[in-house]
């Protein structure tokens, strides 16, 4: 059984967006109803499963007010909603005008009629949302091409914009990092639980400590599980299919095998064919990075090296390249106990570590 949809309904006529919005409210829709100049205002505020715009002649504002959304979703760094267009009538131009806007299917029908309906039922986004906080972009970028085409992600930085995130949309299950800027994942999880829409939903910490005392701290915020990072694709697909109780999922590659290193040289990496684009723009932000912390050893700053290594451990592996994970590990505890010549030896070694990667790679 389909959930119910919240429809962005737009008109500039009263009277047709009174029918309109009364026949797509059958089926338990939520349907919102604004002028074509509101309509953009509306879609910050709420993530709509899709909007519904006229184009009507002679301005044929419905298409500027596809503009402004495009241009807002682009700017939130956000997944297009479905568009659907309608105009009772077609002037020469007005398809490609609407596809060039941004418009996913215009049709000439009626406010309300049955083509209209069917247009909106087939377009709508269905697919389960799920949040995801982490303060590393890397992770971010990571976590949504190993979920695609099982639901819509939505990406926050920090604790206090995934909060915005679950309020503009429903959510159906929280992917949290727990140690974020701004708003941790505890405090974040701990609030989720406070609001009357997120007392049932799924939250999945992840975190880079196998401690104990973080899974404990993690459950009494509100986490219903815990995993570690780095997360493959197939643990990922796994948490999340069974969260969403969702048929068991085939994974999105087969499995690599690459043999263990057989010399220095050599260096062990293991690309899901669907992770290859993403791996090379890795290496060199790390690369830089990791130039960035030789800076930071020279000023003796070994909060800012704990940091950076904490990301590197948690996202080596998920990359393929598991030994920037264990190097990244031993760089952190290396910070955290303040043993400068520990960290500089270590910082040496992952540079010289992701030099190789980059030329095994060609980039």
């Amino acid at each position: 059984m389909h959930r119910p949809l919240r429809i962005l309904l737009a008109d500039d006529n009263p009277e047709d967006r009174t029918v309109a919005a009364r026949t797509l409210q059958g089926e338990n829709n939520r349907v919102d109803t604004a002028s074509l100049r509101d309509a953009a205002d509306l879609a910050v505020g709420t993530r709509y499963d899709i909007i519904v715009l006229a184009v009507k002649p002679p301005a044929f504002e419905g298409i500027d007010a596809a503009t402004a959304i495009r241009a807002g979703e682009r700017l939130r760094d956000e997944e297009p909603a479905p568009v659907v267009a309608y105009s009772i009538s077609q002037a020469d131009d007005v398809r490609e005008r609407c596809t060039l806007a941004g418009i996913d299917q215009f049709i000439v029908a009626p406010a309300g009629g049955r083509d209209l309906v069917d247009a909106v039922w087939k377009s709508a986004d269905r697919r389960p949302a799920v949040l995801l906080a982490d303060d590393s972009p890397h992770v971010r970028q990571l976590v949504t091409q190993q979920l695609r085409g099982i639901c819509r992600v939505v990406t926050a930085p920090n604790g206090k914009a995934a909060l915005e995130q679950f309020a503009r949309q429903p959510i159906a299950l929280v992917l949290l990092d727990m140690n974020m800027p701004v708003l941790d994942g505890f405090a974040t999880a701990s609030a989720i639980r406070q609001r009357s829409d997120g007392r049932l939903v799924p939250i999945v910490a992840l975190t880079a400590s196998e401690d104990e005392d973080a899974r404990v701290r993690a459950a009494a915020a509100g986490c219903t599980t815990h995993v570690v990072k780095p997360v493959t694709g197939r643990i990922l697909q796994s948490v999340v299919a069974s969260a969403l109780q969702l048929p068991a999922l085939s994974p999105t590659s087969p499995d690599t095998v690459t043999p263990a290193p057989a010399s220095r040289e050599d260096v062990l990496i293991e690309v899901d064919p669907f992770m290859a684009d993403l791996v090379p723009e890795y290496v060199t932000e790390k690369r830089r990075q990791v130039r960035d912390l030789k800076r930071s050893m020279a000023s003796s700053d070994l909060s800012h090296v704990s940091r950076v290594a904490h990301e590197l451990k948690g996202t080596g592996a998920a990359y393929g390249i598991p030994e920037v994970t264990r190097l990244g590990g031993a760089l952190e505890s290396a910070g955290h106990d303040g043993d400068a010549a520990a960290a500089a030896a270590l910082v040496d070694e992952l540079d010289d570590l992701l030099a190789r990667v980059q030329e095994k790679l060609g980039a």
